[in-house]
């Protein structure tokens, strides 16, 4: 229909190539063909595409003779061209046509994805202000998230937090859990939550808690519909609160609490990160989740940098509706692009990130640094003594190698915000986007400024530019720019230090295998020392393609040009104005820095000019000059000025799309499923588990087309099902308005031209008409399918029958698997295995979720072997690693046992009849030793250990878990194991000798035994 991510496909037809580009849309073409749904065919327009490419390569073969056999040959080498374009060219042309227009729609996902990405990467920290609007110091924020509860789940948790965003405490609200009940109020009186008795008691103890700790800010995380009830009983009772202690509230700095509503897709994924697990192991879960949204108040871009790290857990986040057709290599390119974009725009506080870690997870996104020089560089600071005294003390301790520093300095601010850091006495000018390659002139302006000469030190001149900024905006940079230039020598006297490859790649390491780095050798990792090292590539060396430094010049020895500003970083576009040091390098034409010539570029002052011109070709130009005086005068107006968006509560309509999804998919006309709660006349009340669980209403009207519905209790009852078209959607009250009439059930031809015909003139609607006759043609026809069709993506999954998958994997190695679905049931899948038996064992694989109208995977996953074992998994991809490759790799142990006697090498598999045999021949021979291991071949996946040690030859079983082999209801790791503790004792149990095992082997109940 015309909904789903993949609707645009279904009617393409003589599409221009070209109307592709810049689109996504073969991208869906692409995935809806994977899926088996289209099929794609690209082709000349007409056949006189074809002659035009036949008839140049005629002119080169054809004869220009007129005898009869020439005209023969003539024809032979037509059809032989006309055959060679068919067979070989076309087909040539078609693959790398395919190539490039599915690279192309890639890009186009990338990009809107990435951008999706910089809304996370941009949102600002809420504002915690107080009257006079300056923002609050000692901070402490509170963070609300819903849980289900019972059985369900974790309850509704509230944590704590201090300024530096360590956890100071939580509490549980186990009655605002699950489906928090709605208000009921009296007729003549007010509502109050105190007097809930249903909610009663949390209400109480959350006042407790707001007492005992006076928070500025409450964030409540809207993750689930029920969440704005949560939301809204907190709310009132803060209310009540400030309504009782007006006093103890008005002691805030704030005056009051602040209220907010969060995204918590970010804390979501911060919760099962491996930061959150090394950070806090013993928490729940959902206390993870509220510490995040709590630290997203304090430091939105932190939080979301330790998911965009190497494990990247922001794949978890749903940023695109495509993503899953992408590469993931792929999305984390662009990942590492936006957060490293976002951080040098920001800037990093390194004394910040020594003595709060959570927020030194942007460090490694720094220009020029990486995961393992990030790492290193905190572990020598917080070695060091735990603080920086200034940007200087990285180069004069040894911390950061010069192309590093050049790179990454103007991004890590040095102030004295941490307890370690009060020791030392700070330029103000190290907290601010300034270049310390361009300090110099920054001190020359401020002295320029002040215009006295009675202040001497550089800080001192800094301070007074940051307290008279009236002055620093009104001030003539051109003219400044204009005297400073005929100065005979250069203003970055310690621009030369810096050693940079042309193209330097700057950001976070590629190669970093992880942050830990050995403490011996962390010196000879970051601080390349000129002298000793000829190659400074390495300190550079870890970093992919991000966002790169202007100013990199090509010859390393050469001084820098001073028509780039050091440590500029090319971004997206923005004002000139908006940020200062992120400007595009001048193109103004200017002499070198130094006053060397190069004879090779004529644009320079030929070797015979007078020692007198000297001073003006070494001058800095004055172009080029001001345009750094430019970034260098916003920073001394707004020193590091955060150019993030200013912050804004969710809406109710954001948070309603922020649950439901993509509003392409939420349209008018949609047919979803929905679960009545319940029923009254006028309409049926439920809840749309696509939706996230948003509330949906059938009202009465809506109810059929072909008669009056007077009460909806004749046609749906608490607990049903309902398919239903969208008709309305309330987003201020996060409604979804339903309707079962057969009119708009049946409208799917309206809504393909509206939403897909209006899009794309190249989709082709049928008629009414076309349609009928359709149905009518294939009425009878279709044969019912053999399998559920599931659109389940996994490279071990296929929509194949238990037949074909068997044959399929007995083609090849053993422990070759495929994950099928049940040819009746959606609530299960098969695993269809080979055997080194030469069968095929199929494993029941039960679905625990609730079922989905799209037949989409409802984890997590269970599967019982054997009566008593079960094993649960969260989805395929666990499946198969905890699941499937242990069973296969003991299986592939079992088929290289000395002692196997079930093929394919030792032959094909016997049945225990003919192994008895084998035994018995063998028996007093010089090579029998007694035993062999076998597979039942009635049983596909049960074993046995055969011998002959007395009067009979005898069996034992055992099977294949994925701990190991489980044999005399014990587990053994190894089939060396098993066999010394048979060894042991060969007869065992003399009951259990001969008893075949329960329920064997893990095969669907009914399924034929026989090999295949």
């Amino acid at each position: 229909n015309a909904f789903p991510p993949l609707g645009i496909s279904k009617r393409i037809k003589n599409k221009p190539l070209s109307t592709f580009k810049r689109k996504d849309t073969f991208l869906r073409l692409t995935a809806a063909e994977q899926e088996g749904l289209v099929k794609i065919d690209l082709n000349l327009a007409n056949q006189e595409d074809l002659d035009a490419i036949v008839a140049p390569l005629q002119d080169l073969y054809v004869s220009d003779g007129t005898e009869e056999n020439s005209q023969v040959w003539n024809d032979m080498r037509k059809e032989a061209l006309k055959l060679a374009v068919d067979k070989y060219v076309l087909p040539s042309i078609r693959s790398e046509t395919r190539r490039r227009l599915a690279a192309d729609a890639m890009e186009v996902v990338l990009q809107e994805t990435a951008d999706n990405l910089w809304a996370y990467a941009t949102k600002a920290p809420i504002p915690v202000t107080n009257e006079e609007g300056a923002e609050v110091e000692d901070k402490r924020i509170m963070a609300a998230v819903y849980g289900a509860g019972d059985k369900a789940g974790p309850p509704s948790t509230v944590v704590l937090l201090d300024q530096h965003g360590n956890l100071v405490d939580f509490l549980h609200l186990p009655q605002l859990s699950g489906f928090i009940a709605k208000r009921r109020t009296i007729a003549g009186q007010p509502y109050s939550i105190f007097d809930d008795p249903k909610k009663n008691r949390d209400a109480m103890r959350f006042r407790e808690f707001i007492e005992a700790h006076l928070p500025h800010a409450l964030v409540v995380g809207m993750g689930h519909p029920e969440a704005k009830s949560l939301r809204d009983e907190l709310h009132s009772v803060i209310d009540r609160v400030a309504a009782d202690n007006t006093m103890v509230l008005q002691s805030l700095e704030t005056g009051a609490i602040l209220k907010f509503s969060a995204d918590e897709s970010i804390a979501m994924a911060w919760e099962n990160s491996r930061a959150a697990e090394s950070e806090l192991p013993s928490s729940p879960s959902i206390i993870r989740r509220a510490v995040a949204l709590a630290r997203q108040a304090l430091d939105p871009l932190a939080v979301l940098s330790s998911t965009c790290g190497q494990f990247k857990e922001i794949l978890t986040v749903r940023l695109h509706e495509l993503e899953k057709y992408i590469p993931r290599e792929l999305k984390g390119r662009y990942i590492d692009e936006v957060i490293c974009t976002a951080v040098a725009q920001t800037g990093v506080d390194l004394n910040v990130a020594v003595s709060e870690p959570w927020k030194g997870a942007t460090l490694p996104f720094v220009p020029g640094l990486g995961y393992r020089k990030a790492a290193a560089l905190l572990k020598m600071i917080r070695q060091g003594g735990g603080a920086l005294g200034g940007r200087a003390f990285l180069v004069e301790q040894d911390l950061l190698g010069p192309v590093v520093y050049r790179n990454a300095a103007p991004f890590l601010m040095v102030t004295n915000s941490s307890a370690a850091s009060q020791q030392y006495g700070f330029d103000l000018i190290d907290a601010t986007r300034i270049h310390p390659e361009d300090y110099e002139l920054a001190y020359a302006l401020a002295h320029a400024i002040e215009g006295t000469g009675e202040l001497d030190s550089g800080n001192d001149v800094i301070e007074f530019a940051l307290d008279n900024r009236d002055r620093v905006e009104m001030f003539n940079l051109a003219a400044f720019a204009d005297k400073q230039a005929k100065k005979p020598q250069a203003l970055n006297p310690a621009s030369s230090a810096g050693v940079v490859r042309e193209e330097a790649p700057i950001g976070v390491g590629a190669d970093d295998p992880s942050p830990d780095v050995i403490e011996g050798h962390m010196q000879e990792e970051l601080a390349i020392d000129d002298d000793d090292n000829d190659d400074d590539d390495d300190d550079v060396q870890d970093a992919p393609d991000v966002p790169q430094v202007v100013g990199a010049t090509s010859d390393p020895t050469a001084p820098l040009d001073p028509t780039s500003s050091p440590g500029v970083v090319q971004t997206a576009e923005k004002p000139e104005e908006a940020q200062a040091g992120v400007t595009e390098p001048s193109d103004a034409p200017g002499p070198p820095v130094t006053g060397e010539l190069d004879e090779q570029q004529p644009s320079q002052v030929a070797p015979e000019v007078a020692p007198e011109m000297a001073s003006e070709v070494a001058a800095v130009d004055a172009a080029a000059l001001l345009t750094k005086l430019i970034d260098i005068r916003m920073e001394l107006v707004a020193p590091f000025s955060d150019i993030r968006p200013i912050f804004k509560d969710l809406s109710n309509e954001d948070v309603f799309w922020m649950l439901a999804g993509d509003k392409r998919a939420v349209k008018i006309g949609r047919k979803i499923e929905a679960k009545i709660r319940h029923v009254s006349e006028e309409a049926a009340a439920g809840n749309i588990p696509e939706l996230n669980n948003a509330e949906a209403l059938i009202e009465a009207s809506a109810v059929s087309s072909k008669q009056l519905v007077q009460n909806c209790r004749d046609f749906f009852r608490p607990g049903d099902t309902a398919v239903g078209a969208i008709i309305a959607i309330d987003t201020e009250n996060a409604v979804v308005y339903l309707s079962t009439a057969s009119a708009h059930l049946n409208a799917d031809v309206e809504y393909e031209t509206q939403y897909l015909a209006m899009e794309d003139p190249y989709y082709v609607v049928p008629d009414k008409e076309t349609l009928q006759q359709e149905e009518a043609r294939l009425k009878g026809t279709k044969a019912r399918p053999k399998i559920t069709v599931r659109p389940i993506r996994h490279p071990y999954f296929k929509n194949v029958t238990a037949a074909e998958a068997a044959s399929e994997v007995l083609t090849g190695p053993v422990g070759v698997s495929i994950i099928r679905p049940a040819a009746k049931s959606f609530k299960r899948l098969y695993i269809t295995m080979s055997m080194p038996s030469g069968m095929v064992l199929n494993v029941g694989v039960k679905e625990l979720g609730t079922p989905k109208s799209n037949l989409t995977l409802a984890g997590p996953l269970e599967v019982e072997p054997i009566p008593g074992h079960k094993f649960e998994y969260e989805d395929l991809d666990e499946l198969v690693v905890r699941f499937i490759d242990p069973i296969a790799a003991a299986m592939r142990s079992l088929s290289m046992h000395r002692k196997w006697r079930g093929g394919p090498e030792t032959g094909p598999a016997k049945s225990w009849e003919e192994i008895k045999d084998d035994l018995r021949l063998e028996k007093g021979s010089s090579s029998f030793t007694g035993y062999c291991i076998a597979p039942d071949v009635y049983r596909p996946g049960a074993f046995y250990i055969a011998h002959h040690i007395g009067s009979s030859p005898r069996r034992e079983y055992f099977i294949v878990l994925p701990e190991g082999f489980y044999f005399r209801k014990k587990m053994y790791g190894t089939v060396e194991h098993m066999l010394a503790s048979w060894k042991k004792n060969p007869f065992g149990n003399v009951t259990q000798t001969y008893q075949q095992p329960q329920a064997m082997p893990m095969q669907p109940p009914g399924y034929p035994m026989q090999p295949y």
